[in-house]
């Protein structure tokens, strides 16, 4: 949930230009949470 926070503040930094998002895929099945 964070990284497209970071992209778009460096995005502003930039002046908005359009950045790539990276997708890192699916998470984990069990992150361990409980």
């Amino acid at each position: 949930f964070t990284l497209p926070g970071v992209v778009a503040y460096e995005s502003a930094r930039q002046g908005g230009v359009r950045l790539p998002v990276p997708d890192f895929g699916d998470g984990p099945a069990d992150p361990g949470w409980d």
